[in-house]
């Protein structure tokens, strides 16, 4: 259990960096009308985005292990300490500066991610119906089709696209920890939720450096943030019986309640922009 909360606590390291990477890609390129595919197409040719993605792939692989061991809300709630790197690479990256109550609203994330990590228990592997893996294929397509047609309208903010990305985000996790543990593309690619994986992936790397583009790397990434935490913390205790150790219920609850309270503080601060 403890490899396992190093490789969530390594994703969260390699996912905040990978977000400052990307917002310095993303203020730099031409904003994009809808949710345009092209514009991860132009992102790629970018030195930082590419180094970004690269990092995306890197915490992708580290909380695909954690989750074969670790229930998702606790996954979920060690990656969202990625807020504490966004803020500590804002500075000599992005040219800004984060005041006093963005620094205790992290801090907030990261003594909510103590006690979830203490409460968490070594899970048995994700074990999900035939027709509950249907559902999550039908989430991700249904959750693409909103995402597409909020895109395109220009008043739609950050903060929005950025919840809808965190949605995404929280079905790849939910799918990750589902998907059978073998290389056999014959298995692999009869099964709805690795196509759900696939699927809300890609969708959520063209949706979030939409969402940055709208607003700023802080608000946008605590909105992500909250809703990969709570949604799929959620459904794994609804679908999968994703449950804290015995006597630990309480403590579990505190912490996440402490990981979102500190990720919507953030997302009402403004401070920290790409320069």
């Amino acid at each position: 259990m403890v490899l396992a909360l190093l490789c969530a606590l390594a994703a969260a390291v390699a996912y905040g960096g990978a977000t400052v990477l990307q917002a310095v890609a993303a203020a730099r390129a031409d904003r994009a009308e809808g949710l345009d595919p092209r514009l991860l197409l132009r992102l790629l040719r970018s030195g930082p985005y590419a180094a970004g993605l690269l990092l995306d792939l890197v915490g992708f692989a580290l909380s695909l292990v954690a989750l074969r061991q670790l229930p998702v809300y606790a996954v979920q709630s060690a990656i969202s300490a990625n807020l504490a790197v966004v803020a500590l690479l804002s500075g000599p990256v992005l040219h800004a500066r984060i005041g006093r109550p963005a620094w205790l609203a992290v801090g907030a994330v990261v003594a909510g991610l103590g006690l979830v990590a203490l409460s968490a228990g070594r899970e048995h592997p994700g074990v999900l119906s035939g027709s509950g893996r249907w559902g999550l294929l039908a989430t991700a397509v249904l959750l693409s089709l909103v995402a597409a047609a909020l895109a395109r309208r220009p008043g739609v903010t950050g903060i929005v696209l950025g919840l809808l990305a965190g949605l995404e985000f929280g079905l790849v996790a939910l799918a990750g920890r589902v998907v059978p543990a073998t290389l056999d593309p014959t298995v692999l690619v009869r099964d709805p939720a690795v196509w759900a994986l696939l699927g809300a992936g890609a969708v959520s790397q063209v949706l979030y450096p939409a969402a940055l583009q709208r607003g700023s790397v802080t608000a946008t990434s605590a909105t992500v943030v909250a809703a990969e935490t709570l949604a799929p913390a959620l459904a794994g205790a609804a679908l999968l019986g994703d449950t804290p150790r015995p006597g630990w219920v309480p403590a579990a609850l505190a912490g996440v309640a402490l990981v979102l309270a500190g990720a919507l503080r953030l997302s009402r601060t403004q401070a920290v922009q790409p320069a």
